[in-house]
């Protein structure tokens, strides 16, 4: 039997690529381990100045928005506990953090992304939930956050997994001739929407494709492009199409504005009898394979 006093020993040989305990060792885990990065975050960077918050955050982000930061007037009133739940859900790092504000426990949801060779926050959810830290978390499959449901493209059927990076992108893509395109879906209406309001939607949504470009086009002139998804909530009634914006995996202060105002554009006669009808909309944005897209030119000529 192994003495307990040549474990660290034993801890430290088969560590030897990352060392025993040192400094740089630390900051590296905190970097390239999703874990320790969020952790870390959650334990030292929430309050930060913005500006040295940035690096905590993928670029698209504004850490100044960070909804935690606006939940308690005073830094002391807010305290991190512990992970409630950690998951991986569309290569990203979803976590839901244990926290007390004014000494009641609260849980929200943060997912973190893989940028510049480190884990950093790519989103959020914009409140928090009152739990009972003594109660097990309730299923996942619950409170999965939209943006990272099974996503369906053009006549294809819903896949478990949606690949955050097409597999041909080795490197970051920076080249503006690079194409884009944006893949709009009717995820769910409600109850008392008719067969031809939900047909008329997607009809108009499918008109508006070039767009929905368009607006990303403009938002990320400065690129590297991103696949991502934007989920809006719908309004179909007598003056029209209304959208507002309620998850996104593109956090950019202008696309969602942009993406919200094409849709209302979206040619879709309203209900009959004043009737409205209240739906559930993704526009996913993805660089299109180089092959594929000299391929579709040729086709045309």
């Amino acid at each position: 039997m192994m003495r307990p006093s040549t474990w660290p020993l034993l801890v430290c040989a088969c560590a030897a690529l990352v060392g025993c305990g040192g400094g740089e060792d630390e900051v590296a885990a905190e970097r390239l381990d999703p874990e320790a990065a969020a952790r870390a975050f959650f334990e030292q960077h929430v309050f930060a100045d913005p500006a040295a918050a940035a690096p905590h955050f993928v670029r698209e982000a504004d850490p100044a928005a960070f909804a935690l930061r606006h939940m308690v007037v005073d830094p002391s009133h807010f305290r991190f506990v512990d992970f409630w739940r950690v998951r991986t859900v569309d290569n990203r790092l979803v976590v839901e953090p244990l926290f007390e504000l004014k000494g009641r426990p609260h849980v929200t949801t943060v997912w973190f992304e893989l940028q510049d060779e480190a884990w950093k926050v790519a989103g959020w959810t914009p409140g928090a939930l009152p739990v009972d830290p003594a109660e097990p978390a309730p299923s996942a499959g619950a409170r999965v956050p939209i943006p990272f449901a099974p996503a369906a493209f053009r006549g294809a059927p819903p896949a478990t997994e949606v690949q955050v990076e097409p597999p041909w992108n080795d490197i970051r893509i920076l080249d503006r001739e690079v194409p884009m395109e944006a893949l709009p879906r009717v995820m769910q209406t409600a109850d008392d929407c008719s067969r031809a309001t939900r047909r008329a939607l997607d009809k108009g949504l499918a008109a508006l494709a070039k767009p929905f470009v368009d607006c990303y086009g403009v938002s990320f002139e400065e690129g590297p492009y991103r696949r991502g998804r934007m989920t809006f909530d719908i309004d179909v009634g007598g003056g029209g199409v209304t959208a507002e914006l309620a998850e996104t995996t593109l956090i950019h202060p202008t696309l969602g504005g942009c993406v919200a105002n094409v849709l209302r554009f979206a040619d879709v006669p309203p209900p009959p009898g004043g009737a409205r009808c209240a739906a559930k909309v993704s526009v996913t944005f993805s660089p299109v394979d180089p092959e594929d897209a000299k391929k579709k030119k040729k086709t045309r000529r």
